[in-house]
């Protein structure tokens, strides 16, 4: 993998976590023709990739989702929305009220979106000095057009992995959760300090078996 140059913001996207998440390594995406570059044009397109790696880099993993207590809250669920379109914003809205209400299905997909970790959780619980989340990487990127709309929407897609520091059964060790997710953009309304706005996110979530915490990284 070739990490390219930084996204603008990233550090300032994980701010927030307080040091607890690291900004991820982003590899390089490969804007050498395709569809995405003849219909957006090839600036608007890496614009795009940069504004979609921005957003999950500062939703994904955030200790505001990851620590059980106070910190979760709707607002936490609801951060950076204003990156939203009106309908994202709004089932965003509403799927993360119905997961406080108890429904299953919603937290289901509100976990996709944002990593948590719920207070109920008996498995593992997260370490309690230094990061949250190390090995923080976005990879397989691609971008293509998505005609599903009435207007064509760029389609932005990666793999985003980090690796948990949790406590399981009395042991420090590592649980890497992936995530694979379809983040669909339109252009941003004028007067915005963005480009693109998301229109929906496609997403899911895999965990892998745990692995010792080595304590280097």
């Amino acid at each position: 993998m070739t990490a390219g140059p930084p996204v603008p913001g990233l550090e300032k996207a994980v701010h927030q976590s307080q040091g607890k998440v690291p900004a991820p390594t982003v590899e390089r995406l490969d804007l050498r023709g395709g569809e995405a570059m003849e219909v957006f044009g090839r600036r608007q397109v890496a614009q795009g990739y940069a504004e979609a790696v921005w957003f999950a880099s500062a939703t994904t993993f955030a200790a505001q989702t990851l620590l059980p207590g106070t910190w979760q809250n709707p607002g936490a669920f609801t951060r950076h929305t204003s990156r939203m379109t009106a309908g994202m914003t709004e089932l965003t809205r509403t799927t993360v009220e119905d997961c406080w209400d108890g429904d299953t299905e919603a937290c289901g997909i509100v976990y996709a979106w944002r990593f948590y970790v719920s207070q109920d959780e008996q498995r593992y619980e997260l370490q309690p000095e230094g990061p949250l989340v190390v090995d923080h990487v976005i990879s397989g990127s691609r971008v293509w057009v998505d005609r599903r709309s009435d207007e064509p929407r760029l389609a932005v897609r990666f793999e985003q992995r980090g690796d948990l520091r949790v406590r399981m059964d009395g042991e420090d060790v590592f649980l890497p959760l992936v995530k694979d997710a379809t983040y669909l953009l339109v252009p941003a309304p004028e007067g915005t300090n963005y480009t693109w706005q998301i229109d929906w996110i496609e997403a899911s979530t895999t965990e892998l078996d745990s692995v010792p915490d080595t304590g280097t990284y």
